[in-house]
């Protein structure tokens, strides 16, 4: 085991101590657990404020969908979670995988999204269906890309859900949170009149090898306080293991103090 020196005139200091081999390898697994928590309390963070927690349609009946709002312009308060119609023409450019959505159920899994073009040349975003095994969106998502389709205009019936904030970068088709900013700019978007909501389709409208989507609600985001509380704990943690190096090197700067006060009597 090295043996350090100091001169027992000359007081050491926290820093002589802490920038010894052993601890500066300390510090990097401190730091590597810090991260690691960091990472959960990231991941119970995203989970808190769950935009796709409920499906409450109005009790209304569904109405064309030109009747609640334009395309190209500003969605009207009281749309979302209105029924609606319409008549479109699946976009096979345009097939999204949108990850991390929720089921009335718990279960995490994928909503297939897609654009569709009705006959006047507006442009309206259709979220196609429910997965939890991405190898069912990736197959799910190529068949429609690749598939023969009829190229006609299909009646189509579904709930309008509010856009969410993106919270990162597309990854080729994917993208982690459904924002019609995103998918209007989206690699191969072509520049049309593009309605301000999307249209949850219902069950009879669902992609066949798909599943319907269930929700609490397309309004609002919810937070989960449990998952908000852990995230907050999760960074405590991150900060406790940094402070624990620093008071493990602190009491080694005090023990050897004290064996040098003994060593000057």
């Amino acid at each position: 085991m090295t043996e350090y020196s100091y001169d027992y005139k000359k007081p050491l200091t926290w820093w002589a101590v802490a920038v010894r081999p052993r601890w500066i390898a300390a510090l990097l697994l401190a730091l590597g657990i810090a991260a690691a928590f960091g990472s959960l309390g990231q991941w119970q963070l995203e989970r808190a404020f769950e935009s796709n927690h409920a499906l409450t349609p109005v009790a209304k009946p569904a109405v064309p969908i030109e009747q609640l709002m334009t395309a190209g312009q500003t969605l009207a308060p009281n749309v979302v979670g209105r029924k609606a119609t319409a008549s479109t023409m699946l976009d096979q450019t345009m097939i999204f995988i949108i990850e991390d959505r929720l089921q009335l159920d718990a279960r995490h899994g994928f909503w297939l999204v897609a654009a569709a073009n009705e006959a006047n040349g507006s442009r309206l975003f259709e979220v196609l269906g429910f997965t939890a095994d991405r190898k069912v969106a990736d197959r799910v998502q190529y068949e429609l890309a690749t598939g023969s389709r009829v190229q006609a205009f299909m009646p189509v019936r579904g709930i309008l859900g509010g856009t969410e904030e993106p919270v990162a970068p597309f990854r080729g088709r994917t993208a982690r949170s459904l924002s019609l900013a995103q998918l209007v700019n989206a690699q191969g978007a072509k520049v049309q009149s593009t309605y301000p909501a999307f249209l949850i389709l219902d069950k009879h409208f669902t992609e066949p090898g798909l599943e319907p989507i269930t929700m609490k609600s397309v309004t609002e985001a919810e937070v989960n306080w449990l998952n908000a509380f852990y995230a907050i704990e999760w960074s405590l943690f991150a900060g406790f293991a940094v402070f624990l190096w620093w008071r493990l090197v602190r009491d080694a700067q005090l023990r050897e103090l004290e064996e040098s006060a003994s060593h000057a009597k």
